[in-house]
């Protein structure tokens, strides 16, 4: 099942203070990608992130959500 996200930041997160935070972001967005989890990403003019996840149903999609390192700190 094709489960379409959007990104809603909260606004108290400074990125510029967020490197490592970033990096470890970055590196798991891949990896989603490479399992075949994460199958589109789109970023608005806001800057906030659109994906396309291929997943069972919702909660998988959640669980997969919840594993990113930026989603604890929002």
């Amino acid at each position: 099942m094709k489960i379409l996200v959007a990104e809603k930041s909260k606004s108290n997160l400074e990125f510029s203070k967020e490197d490592k935070s970033l990096k470890q972001e970055a590196s798991h967005v891949y990896q989603l990608y490479l399992q075949g989890i994460l199958r589109e990403i789109y970023f608005n003019e806001m800057h906030s992130a659109i994906l396309v996840l291929e997943c069972k149903n919702k909660t998988e999609a959640f669980e997969n959500l919840s594993s990113l390192p930026l989603v604890g700190k929002n």
